[in-house]
């Protein structure tokens, strides 16, 4: 596929014009291939994008469910860095991005968040109706 012509076009559509139209369609048809397998991979990528982000966004919501029945006097600090971290994330701004979720991260570190240590286990407290939330 990457091989070198080195060839004079003037005198190849002098000498063999079929040749030269041959060569022309033939480099034209390669690069709309190049370009659709190029766009396949783009599209591949946007994919995978968008469900990490959407796993990203449950994951926040049920999070939020957490804040919402635990920890109130906590809750409007990690809404304040989501709020930020999703605009980081509209702009593309990866060194926000990473500061916003080390904050979030020291945030929920601290107790008594240890005891959720894991989203699963926060899921099955959240989903159980007869868990008792200890204050």
């Amino acid at each position: 596929m990457d091989k070198k012509i080195n060839i004079d076009l003037g005198d190849m559509i002098k000498s063999n014009p079929m040749e030269f139209f041959n060569l022309l369609a033939n480099t034209v048809n390669s690069c709309i291939k190049v370009c659709k397998q190029e766009q396949t991979k783009q599209k591949e990528i946007q994919a995978k994008t968008d469900i990490i982000l959407k796993k990203f966004e449950m994951q926040k919501e049920i999070f939020e469910k957490y804040l919402d029945k635990v920890f109130d006097e906590r809750r409007g600090q990690f809404k304040e860095y989501f709020k930020k971290l999703d605009t980081a994330m509209k702009s593309d701004n990866v060194e926000q991005m990473s500061l916003l979720l080390n904050n979030i991260n020291q945030l929920a570190q601290s107790a008594p968040f240890v005891v959720f240590s894991t989203l699963e286990n926060t899921k099955k407290a959240l989903s159980d109706k007869n868990y008792e939330w200890d204050f």
